[in-house]
């Protein structure tokens, strides 16, 4: 047919090779943390707008940097996208852990395919927040309180990703094992933190509000440190080739078969 050579040509360069994939894959939870974070600069939120405005001064801020939130929602809803990928390689990772039961593996991916609305939900509120800014003003005043209590609120998706993630390093045993014992301290530690701006919704002012030093900056803070670190240890393991692309079946069982090698090398 007309094009096959051009397909197949593409097909063997390195913009397709599993290397390119995998490091795309790797680096996305940063690529992930950087639009969340620019979401909030987009949106002139850095520093954060405050709960205890009255509607009027809530629907004016609003109407004053509507283009800046129109920005955010397409950063906001696009902030998940590399999330996917990035967690289907955690997903790998942990499956390759010698001795390790495939749930682990499973609950962690399971749990990124329902935190990824975590990600979007918020863009799609804060559309929506912005959408019919001439309404009455208290209508806004709610539709922005749930903008914020949809975006930093959810966390225990992504606490149950990083608990998983962090036990498949302490289980891994292997003198060569890909990745430090650091990497799992911090992602245990992490979530941990994730849980305090549960509380937002019960205050309008002071550290635990969303405008606060724990629910917004220590939150902020900890969850880049913490995808960053995910991001650059994985893609030093891509770089060095320590991860195996042997395509695998698991049975009932829960023993892991070789169906396929792939014929690329494993980068």
């Amino acid at each position: 047919m007309i094009g096959d050579s051009f397909f197949d040509r593409l097909a063997r360069s390195k913009l397709l090779a599993t290397k390119t994939v995998l490091l795309i894959s790797a680096t996305g939870g940063a690529f992930s943390f950087l639009l969340f974070a620019f979401t909030f600069v987009a949106a002139h939120n850095v520093p954060p707008m405050k709960a205890y405005w009255t509607a009027d001064q809530t629907a004016e801020f609003w109407r004053k940097h509507v283009k800046g939130a129109h920005v955010a929602v397409g950063l906001q809803l696009c902030s998940g996208m590399f999330y996917i990928p990035f967690s289907a390689l955690v997903s790998h990772n942990i499956r390759a852990v010698p001795g390790i039961h495939p749930i682990i593996a499973t609950t962690q991916l399971a749990a990124c395919s329902a935190g990824i609305f975590t990600w979007m939900l918020g863009a799609m509120v804060l559309a929506t927040t912005t959408y019919r800014l001439d309404r009455d003003p208290e209508i806004t005043q709610v539709m922005t309180d749930m903008w914020w209590f949809t975006t930093m609120m959810p966390w225990p998706t992504f606490f149950i990703q990083n608990w998983a993630w962090g036990y498949a390093i302490i289980k891994d045993t292997r003198p060569n094992r890909p990745f430090p014992r650091f990497v799992a301290l911090i992602n245990i530690i992490a979530p941990i933190i994730f849980i305090l701006p549960t509380a937002m919704h019960t205050v309008k002012r002071g550290a635990l509000s969303w405008q606060g030093g724990v629910s917004f900056w220590l939150l902020g803070l900890t969850f880049g440190v913490q995808l960053f670190v995910d991001s650059y240890c994985m893609a030093s393991v891509v770089l060095r080739g320590k991860i195996d692309v042997t395509e695998t079946n698991t049975g009932l069982n829960g023993k892991v078969e070789v169906a396929n090698s792939s014929p690329e090398s494993p980068v």
